[in-house]
C-alpha cells in the first residue's frame, strides 16, 4: 500500500468535515452598477437614515459613557456605605412640562448593570519577568542555579500590582486577596497549530508530532472503535510541541465580598476597575408616554438640536 503524505490526510481529513471553509470576496476596485430607476428611492432613503444614524451615534456613544462613569461611582458608593454588592438598577425619569416641573408622565428610562468575569485579570498575567533570587548570588543556589535570577510567580505578580500605585492595596491586603480570591492552575497547549506542525521539516520533532496527531484525527474519523492504534508520542516531541502556562480566575461571588479588602471607596474603584468588571447601560427609551405623532414630532426636534452644522472659522 503507498504511503500516505501528511498534506494528503489533512486534506482527506477537510474533506469530512460538515462545513466547507467560508470564501470572501474581494471589495476592492468594486464596480460601480447603474441600478433600475425604480430602486434609486430606496437606495437614498437607505443611505440618508444610514447617515443620520452615524452622525448621532458618535454623540450617543460619548453620552453614554459619560452616564456610566457616574453610575458607576453610585454603585460603587453604595458598596462602599452598606458594606454588600448593590442590585443593579433601572433609571426611570418623568416628562417636564414647558416650566422645566416634573410632571405624572414617565418619559425616559435606561439600565445599569456591573456583572463580574472569573477571568477578568488574566489580561494582567503575560509573561512572568525575571526578578533577583533570595540566595544573593550564592553559586550553588538550586533555585536559580547560580544566575541571581528566578522567574517571578503570578502570585508574587498579582500581589506587586495590587501594591502599586494604580489600586494601592496595603501588603497585607494584596497577600490577603490572592490568597483568597485568586485561583491559580497549571495548563498545556500545543506551541503552534496542526496543520503548520505538518509544514516543518521532516524528521524534526514537531514535523512528527504534527503527523501523529493527523494521523490519530484521521484513524478516529474512519474508525467506530473507541481507540485506535498510532504511533506513540516521544518525550522529546512533547517537550518541544507543548508550552506550558499558568491559568488564573477569580473566585465565584467575588463582589459580594471585595469590599472588605479595601480601606477607602478609591481602593476599592481601583480593585473593582482593576478585576475588570463589565460595566453596560442599556436599555434605553425615550418617549415613553408620548403619542406616537407627539414622540416622531419630539425626535424631529431633538435631531436637529443635535445635528447642528458646524461652525466656519472667519
Amino acid at each position: 500500500m503507498a504511503n500516505v503524505s501528511s498534506a494528503d490526510k489533512l486534506k482527506d481529513l477537510q474533506k469530512k468535515s460538515s462545513k466547507e471553509p467560508v470564501k470572501t470576496k474581494k471589495t476592492k476596485g468594486v464596480r460601480v452598477l447603474d441600478i433600475p430607476v425604480n430602486l434609486h428611492a430606496g437606495v437614498r432613503k437607505a443611505c440618508e437614515l444610514s447617515g443620520i444614524s452615524g452622525a448621532l451615534k458618535k454623540l450617543s456613544d460619548q453620552h453614554k459613557a459619560a452616564i456610566q462613569k457616574e453610575f458607576f461611582l453610585l454603585w460603587t458608593q453604595e458598596m462602599w456605605d452598606n458594606k454588600e454588592k448593590p442590585s443593579n438598577f433601572n433609571v426611570q425619569l418623568n416628562q417636564l412640562d414647558p416650566d422645566g416641573k416634573l410632571m405624572d408622565l414617565l418619559d425616559s428610562s435606561c439600565q445599569f448593570q456591573v456583572r463580574f468575569r472569573a477571568t477578568g485579570i488574566k489580561e494582567h498575567v503575560g509573561k512572568l519577568p525575571m526578578i533577583d533570587c533570595s540566595c544573593n548570588g550564592d553559586d550553588e543556589c538550586s533555585l536559580c542555579d547560580g544566575t541571581g535570577k528566578v522567574q517571578q510567580t503570578v502570585s508574587e505578580l498579582m500581589i506587586e500590582l495590587l501594591v502599586g500605585e494604580k489600586v494601592g492595596l496595603s501588603q497585607e491586603q494584596a497577600e490577603s486577596f490572592v490568597k483568597e480570591e485568586v485561583d491559580i492552575s497549571d495548563a498545556s497547549d500545543f506551541v503552534m497549530k496542526i496543520h503548520d506542525m505538518i509544514l516543518e521539516e521532516e524528521g524534526t520533532p514537531l514535523r512528527c508530532l504534527g503527523d501523529k496527531i493527523l494521523s490519530y484525527m484521521v484513524a478516529r474519523t474512519k474508525s467506530q472503535n473507541e481507540q485506535v492504534r498510532v504511533l506513540a508520542v516521544t518525550d522529546e516531541e512533547l517537550e518541544i510541541g507543548l508550552k506550558h502556562y499558568q491559568v488564573v480566575t477569580l473566585k465565584d461571588e467575588l463582589l459580594d465580598r471585595i469590599f472588605k479588602y479595601a480601606d477607602s471607596l478609591d481602593q476599592l474603584r481601583n480593585l473593582l476597575t482593576f478585576i475588570n468588571v463589565t460595566q453596560q447601560t442599556d436599555k434605553f427609551q425615550f418617549g415613553i408616554s408620548d403619542e406616537v405623532d407627539v414622540k416622531v414630532e419630539r425626535m424631529n426636534a431633538a435631531v436637529s438640536r443635535y445635528l447642528v452644522p458646524p461652525v466656519k472659522s472667519e
